[in-house]
């Protein structure tokens, strides 16, 4: 595959997709057929291969209530996170995802292209990779890494069952349909430029 002119089709500008391409010819080895949905999810989550590390440095209160209405049903509850990255991952991921320490939900935020999650996650997808991610999550955040560890969430996490069906696959990496419509919108243009 020629990822330079795949990933710049996608959206990706054209300096980012030059330093992305030999990563993805390195390690990319899924089925044509898979591709275009897993570029649709990675390139959502990393804002098309820009960030390989969760923002979780909200500026407003509305908007954490609109990310999280469950956690934060008032503007008063969620005032107190604004601007508070690290106090807003533990709340938001402690206790689950096999986050036990204090502090978890912080260590094991988003990362990667696929933004991996939990020291559950990181353990999985480090055991696949060969690398211990739960003892340094950071390298997570290098290219190469990023990718191989995004690849091993999806072979782990996204049944084959699921291929053509954006929105199944959007929950299953999301949890919910944030960006669905994005997702939509990547996935389409990379069934183009994968044909």
């Amino acid at each position: 595959m020629k990822w330079l002119t795949i990933l710049t089709k996608c959206g990706v500008k054209s300096d980012v997709a030059q330093q992305w391409a030999p990563v993805f010819a390195a390690h990319l080895a899924l089925n044509p057929r898979v591709v275009p949905y897993f570029l649709g999810q990675v390139l959502h989550e990393s804002a098309n291969l820009t960030r390989v590390e969760e923002l979780l440095n909200y500026t407003s209160a509305a908007r954490l209530c609109a990310v999280w209405p469950r956690r934060f049903p008032t503007t008063a509850s969620a005032e107190p996170y604004v601007r508070n990255p690290e106090r807003l991952a533990n709340l938001v991921y402690g206790k689950r995802m096999g986050n036990t320490e204090p502090g978890d939900g912080w260590r094991y935020r988003g990362r990667g292209l696929i933004q991996v999650t939990g020291r559950a996650n990181y353990e999985a997808v480090g055991k696949a990779i060969g690398l211990d991610l739960v003892a340094d999550p950071d390298m997570l955040k290098q290219p190469d890494i990023a990718l191989r560890a995004s690849l091993a969430w999806w072979s782990i996490n996204v049944p084959s069952n699921v291929i053509g069906d954006v929105e199944r696959i959007t929950r299953i990496v999301n949890g919910g349909n944030a960006g669905l419509d994005e997702r939509k919108h990547i996935t389409a243009l990379a069934l183009d430029a994968v044909a």
